[in-house]
């Protein structure tokens, strides 16, 4: 998941509030919404009400959103309120990300009879490096690791 700050500033002359003010997202194709930042999502568009802006004031809101898509993806949050606006070109920003597949992997170490072996410690190495001790049922596990090249090795004491 990724996390979305948006910082909203009303930036308009004294006497001049803005309101209601809405911050709308539309959502890359194959998102989905982990936590809306007290926004609702109608269709492929994440809203967040962000109330009225006095001049200078400024709110933020947090969402989080899973990206489907590996590879490079844009987010774009607009700002509108019904309140006209002197400069609205300032109203809108971009986020860019490079979204990476991340896999986990793991599995159990057993004996020639097939009898999990607990206490047998797992070493990763190549594109990344862990360790790791297998639970009483002789299960382990490694999380988040990107595509790449692996060699898993496993040892205990008295293990052949």
């Amino acid at each position: 998941p990724v996390a979305y700050t948006a910082i909203v500033n009303n930036a308009a002359a004294p006497g001049l509030p803005a309101g209601p003010v809405t911050l709308a997202m539309p959502l890359p194709p194959g998102t989905t919404v982990a936590d809306a930042g007290g926004g609702s999502q109608v269709g492929s568009t994440l809203t967040l009400p962000l109330g009225v802006l006095v001049p200078g004031q400024s709110v933020s809101r947090t969402v989080t959103l899973r990206h489907g898509t590996v590879g490079v993806t844009v987010v774009t949050a607009t700002v509108t309120s019904p309140q006209l606006d002197v400069t609205p070109a300032d109203n809108q920003g971009s986020a860019v990300v490079t979204v990476q597949a991340l896999y986990d992997l793991g599995g159990t170490v057993v004996d020639t009879n097939g009898t999990p072996l607990p206490d047998v410690v797992v070493s990763l190495s190549g594109d990344r490096t862990a360790t790791t001790t297998s639970d009483a049922s002789g299960r382990w596990q490694f999380g988040l690791l990107p595509t790449g090249t692996y060699t898993l090795t496993a040892s205990r004491t008295g293990l052949v």
